[in-house]
């Protein structure tokens, strides 16, 4: 009876550290305050320092409508090429924002600027996606 307990117990504090993880996760995307956009920032090539920026200038992006009306080629302009393979849908781009990690080397989720584009290739959505890999 006593193994039994012990076994349930370790069961119990493993699957709530498992799920606390994932909450921060989840909580700490939540608190990403708007900061203006820079190009430079936005753009450097340390990924960890684009890291610190890119979420906050995103929601600063959409939260001033920044970005609806223009063009494809505006925004490569002022965002640069996509950094992203984006082969599943047409009319869209997208930007990573951030990486999570968990216990190993590998992400278990992404968070990216995603950019719709209409018939005229004009900005008509702009919204962050949040996809968590297999990992997670």
């Amino acid at each position: 009876m006593k193994e039994l307990t012990v076994k349930l117990f370790v069961v119990f504090m493993l699957s709530s550290f498992l799920i606390g993880c994932g909450f921060g996760i989840e909580q700490s995307r939540k608190i990403v305050r708007p900061i203006p956009f820079d190009k430079q920032k936005w753009n450097i090539k340390d990924a960890e320092m684009r890291w610190d920026v890119r979420p906050g200038m995103a929601r600063y992006l959409m939260n001033e409508n920044l970005l609806i009306g223009k063009t494809q080629s505006e925004i490569y302009r002022m965002l640069g090429e996509e950094n992203v393979n984006n082969y599943d849908e047409e009319r869209n781009a997208k930007y990573e924002l951030e990486q999570f990690y968990g216990s190993n080397i590998d992400p278990i989720a992404f968070e990216y600027l995603k950019i719709y584009f209409d018939e005229n290739d004009k900005v008509n959505k702009v919204e962050v996606e949040f996809r968590k890999t297999g990992d997670w």
